[in-house]
C-alpha cells in the first residue's frame, strides 16, 4: 500500500491526498496516479512480473487544479489530464526512457462566462484526432482538435443532454458518444459530427438512475 502526503490550496477538496485515478504508461513500465488532493501526478515504476510498484517521480499540476482522470494519446508520447477543480485540460509529454512527464499547455474546458463547474471525464477519439472532456455544472462536452505534435485547439462546447455528466464513452464505431448524466438519471446518445460543430444534439435518452459510468464490453474504463 502506498500513501501520498500533502494538500492543496482548495480547503474543501484538498485538505489531504486524494488519489483519484491511475493509468499504466503505453510501455507498461510505469503507473501514473492522478492525486486530486495534492495537485500531483505520482509516477511509480511497475514490475509486471510481480505487480509491485515503486515510487519513481512526480509531475506537478497547477495549484488548485485537482487532476482527476487521464488519457494517453495513441502515439504513446502524450498524456492529457482532466483537472476537476479549475476546469482545465493539461498536456504532458511522456519520456519513456526517463519515466518522466514534462508539463505543457493548459486550456479551459468551459465557455466564457460559465458558472460553477467541475471537469469529470476525458477520452480521445480512437485515431487521436480529437479530445473530449465533460463538464459537470456547465453540463457540456468540450471538444478539442489534436494537431501536429499533440497541440490542442478548442473546437466546440456542446450541451450533454442531461444534468451532471460524470462519465462518458465513445462508441466502438466512433459515431456516437454515450453520456452518463448522474443527477438527471439518464444516458444521452450524441452523434459525433465531422464538421466544426463536433457533436450534435442527443438523438436518444435512456433512463439510468444515478448513472455514473459507461463502459462498452471489452473496454476498461473509470468512474
Amino acid at each position: 500500500m502506498r500513501q501520498h502526503a500533502g494538500g492543496g490550496p482548495n480547503p474543501e477538496r484538498q485538505e489531504g491526498p486524494h488519489a483519484h485515478s491511475a493509468i499504466f504508461t503505453p510501455d507498461n513500465r510505469f503507473l501514473i496516479v492522478a492525486d486530486l488532493g495534492i495537485d500531483r501526478l505520482v509516477i511509480y515504476a511497475f514490475d509486471a512480473a510481480t505487480g509491485a510498484i515503486t515510487p519513481h517521480a512526480e509531475a506537478a499540476a497547477r495549484p488548485g487544479a485537482g487532476p482527476r482522470h487521464m488519457a494517453f494519446h495513441p502515439s504513446g508520447g502524450l498524456l492529457y489530464v482532466a483537472n476537476e477543480l479549475d476546469s482545465t485540460v493539461a498536456a504532458y509529454r511522456y519520456d519513456p526512457a526517463a519515466g518522466a512527464l514534462e508539463p505543457g499547455e493548459v486550456l479551459s474546458t468551459l465557455p466564457e462566462g460559465a458558472g460553477v463547474s467541475y471537469v469529470a471525464d476525458i477520452h480521445l477519439a480512437p485515431d487521436g484526432g480529437r479530445l473530449y472532456v465533460s463538464n459537470r455544472g456547465d453540463n457540456s462536452i468540450a471538444v478539442f482538435e489534436v494537431g501536429a505534435g499533440g497541440a490542442l485547439r478548442p473546437l466546440a462546447i456542446r450541451p450533454c443532454g442531461g444534468d451532471w455528466p460524470r462519465n462518458f464513452a465513445i462508441a466502438p464505431d466512433g459515431r456516437h458518444i454515450l453520456v452518463a448524466n448522474q443527477n438527471s438519471g439518464d444516458l444521452s446518445v450524441m452523434p459525433i459530427l465531422a464538421g466544426p460543430e463536433a457533436i450534435g444534439q442527443p438523438g436518444a435518452r435512456v433512463e439510468a438512475p444515478r448513472a455514473a459510468c459507461v463502459i462498452f464490453a471489452g473496454e476498461v474504463g473509470h468512474e
